[in-house]
């Protein structure tokens, strides 16, 4: 499974976005120009709570232990002891961006153009460690998905239980967007409820 995951298409923003849509005060197109910047917000959002999840080790409690073995080789490279981490680069690489089709979409993760350089020379790609990561490999992959007779490693899920913390807290959330941004939302709404375009100024930091 890809570990880009598209807001559009997963669990998190769709509670706030009732929340906008039953603002029956406002009309459609406010409501509609409204949803946009919230979901531009939750992705940034869900980004940067995957990178704090990270330095924090939030979901510890659901990760099975690295091996003495892994753990030794981290701390003779130099590398972070901590689940999720080694060089940095894997947590560096989180971002959002834009998806390119009608609508205003984003997709949460990580590019398809970071990669490792392994002690051999060759690249090895971060979006792919992250799904081993996050879904395990061999046989101790999540669903028998991984290779059999191989041992691999234990699933290790990030993504996965932060975008349903995050679900779950959307009121939160949703309060935050509005505080953060209440300036900006005003003149959007301001503007389309008078029927002019929204101005640049008033959206740059949203979007």
């Amino acid at each position: 499974m890809d570990l880009v995951l598209r807001l559009e298409d997963n669990r998190i923003w769709k509670p706030g976005s009732r929340k906008i849509m039953n603002f029956k005060r406002l009309p459609i197109e406010a409501r509609e120009e409204l949803l946009k910047y919230f979901t531009a917000f939750m992705a940034m959002e869900y980004a940067e709570q995957l990178y704090r999840a990270i330095e924090t080790q939030r979901f510890k409690r659901l990760w099975a232990d690295l091996t003495p073995k892994y753990l030794k080789h981290k701390e003779l490279m130099g590398w972070s002891t901590q689940i999720w981490e080694a060089t940095g680069l894997l947590k560096n690489s989180i971002g959002f961006w834009r998806l390119h089709r009608a609508g205003v979409h984003y997709a949460v993760g990580i590019r398809s153009n970071a990669f490792y350089t392994t002690e051999t020379g060759e690249k090895l790609s971060v979006r792919k460690v992250a799904q081993w990561m996050e879904y395990g490999t061999g046989e101790k992959a999540e669903d028998g998905k991984g290779k059999p007779g191989f041992p691999g490693m234990p699933a290790r899920p990030l993504f996965r239980p932060m975008r349903d913390q995050m679900s779950k807290n959307i009121d939160f959330y949703f309060k935050k967007f509005l505080g953060d941004y209440h300036e900006e939302v005003d003149s959007v709404l301001a503007s389309i409820s008078m029927g002019y375009k929204t101005s640049s100024d008033a959206t740059r930091r949203i979007v």
